[in-house]
């Protein structure tokens, strides 16, 4: 069986040759399942289906639940672990405060960083050229969640050229 989401506007499927490789990364605890494949710089697990990285806890969530519903966030409530069942969903502003009382959000990993206006601009450049948000969240030091939002225009809008703006509308 197929399995369908949506991840920053890009619809992916999870097909069952994707969902063998994908629980082959996974060694399972008693308790949590911690990601054995690749991971970001914040420690995330990353996984690719037909060359684009999503997040590896979305991808459980995903084949466990169904489509994450458009605006929520899958969060968790233990990091490196992709057990469904220590995943929830959650808007921004929950995913900002579990963030925070974890105490992710502070110094050299601080996910919330602002890239500067000359890499909006690369970011920008890379973009089109295939590099996925997660390579272009590590590069820049920011989320790939960041990089979703400055890709397609809702954030840094001034730096958008006249061209670009009429493509967002």
């Amino acid at each position: 069986m197929q399995t369908t989401s949506t991840t920053c506007g890009i619809s992916f499927q999870v097909k069952p040759s994707d969902s063998i490789r994908f629980w082959s990364f996974v060694r399972k605890t008693n308790s949590c399942w911690l990601w054995q494949g690749v991971k970001t710089s914040l420690g995330y697990g990353s996984f690719k289906i037909k060359r684009r990285a999503f997040g590896a806890h979305r991808i459980s969530w995903t084949l466990a639940f169904g489509e994450i519903p458009k605006g929520l966030f899958v969060c968790h409530r233990c990091d490196a672990c992709v057990n469904p069942d220590h995943l929830f969903l959650g808007t921004n502003r929950d995913n900002l405060n579990d963030a925070s009382s974890k105490l992710r959000i502070n110094g050299e990993n601080n996910s919330n960083s602002k890239p500067t206006a000359s890499q909006v601009i690369e970011i920008r450049k890379l973009w089109p050229l295939g590099h996925s948000q997660v390579s272009l969240g590590i590069r820049f030091g920011v989320t790939p969640e960041m990089i979703c939002a400055i890709v397609h225009g809702r954030s840094w809008k001034h730096l958008l050229s006249q061209s670009e703006q009429m493509t967002m509308l």
